[in-house]
């Protein structure tokens, strides 16, 4: 394995079982996890699948921000892209490497370099808008249910993520068009030699992506409903692992629970949330009277949905990501005709 993956794979494992350990710890240690021995097979498909449906939802989504902008994606292409996407995002802080990921995958599956910047931008400001609307939404649930903590600490938490995540939603779909000047001014002395190719590129790239800003409501529309579509399929994964083990919890608040974690996550410096997620979404659990379930379900999780990158992301040519995100360069797999 390269030495990065193999660095965030040891980071993020460390981090996991730091957290997983203290999940572990509030229901009598590592025993919880022979639960897993009980978790129903049948349950272990669903969940598979319904992490498949989430890869279904966001490379249709992806094909269809690509055609916005003039380029045919293949379905293939766009799964790869997006396992790839998030195979970036598992292996850096906070899921940082996600856009870039994504778009040197599809620069290196034959899309114009800065059309495929835009396409990326465009994924995650969809991302970013679903989690604008969604997060309110779950707290307001979750606040009704007397689920989420009712202290001015935790309350104005949640105000600060979701004011955080609305700007940073605004600043995506609206204002890109700032990087050109941060970008002249940072391409002086030295990088001067990188200006006229660099404003060239960021040109490019801002009006590709201002085809999202200027786009008609029910493109915005469409691109959010696979959005939801793709966080629902992915959020089922959890809730049918914890069916497998016998724990019910509706639907709707293993929806909305899971939301507010995944949002939270976004501010934690740590590869693909590691030991965020282990002691949140357990605790989160626990506290619904899970038992022991709790934990193992959530450890089963982020094997399938986490953990699994690290083959997948490998076996779909992560290492070629790897490799360009350290030279700059870019060798085009396939011609730029976008046939």
């Amino acid at each position: 394995m390269k030495r990065p993956v193999l660095n965030a794979l040891l980071v993020s494992l460390a981090l996991s079982g730091a957290g997983m350990a203290f999940a572990l710890w509030r229901v009598g240690g590592l025993k919880a996890l022979l639960k897993l021995g009980e978790l129903t097979p049948q349950f272990v498909v669903f969940a598979v699948l319904a992490l498949l449906t989430s890869f279904a939802f966001a490379s249709a989504r992806l094909m269809f921000i690509c055609r916005s902008l003039g380029y045919r994606l293949r379905p293939r292409h766009a799964i790869r892209a997006h396992v790839l996407g998030m195979f970036s995002a598992a292996v850096t802080p906070g899921g940082s490497g996600s856009i870039a990921g994504l778009a040197l995958t599809l620069d290196l599956q034959g899309m114009d370099r800065a059309k495929a910047w835009g396409a990326a931008l465009g994924s995650m400001a969809a991302d970013t808008t679903f989690h604008s609307w969604a997060m309110p939404l779950s707290l307001i649930a979750l606040y009704a249910l007397g689920v989420y903590p009712r202290t001015p600490l935790w309350a104005a938490l949640g105000v600060i993520v979701i004011a955080l995540t609305v700007a940073l939603a605004y600043l995506l779909l609206f204002k890109i068009a700032w990087l050109r000047p941060l970008l002249g001014y940072v391409l002086r002395g030295p990088l001067l030699r990188f200006r006229r190719g660099g404003m060239r590129f960021a040109d490019s790239f801002i009006a590709a992506s201002q085809t999202f800003a200027a786009a008609p409501f029910w493109k915005h529309s469409l691109i959010q409903l696979l959005t939801a579509g793709a966080w629902a399929a992915y959020f089922m994964v959890l809730y049918f692992l914890l069916r497998g083990l016998g724990v019910s919890l509706g639907v709707w608040l293993a929806l909305a629970g899971q939301t507010v974690a995944v949002v939270m996550s976004t501010f934690v410096p740590t590869p693909g949330g590691s030991g965020f997620f282990e002691v949140v979404l357990s605790w989160f659990l626990v506290g619904h009277g899970s038992g022991e379930a709790g934990p193992a379900a959530v450890f089963a999780w982020r094997l399938i949905t986490f953990y699994s990158l690290f083959i997948l992301g490998p076996l779909l040519g992560g290492y070629l990501i790897v490799r360009q995100v350290g030279t700059g360069a870019a060798e085009p797999l396939v011609d730029r005709s976008g046939a």
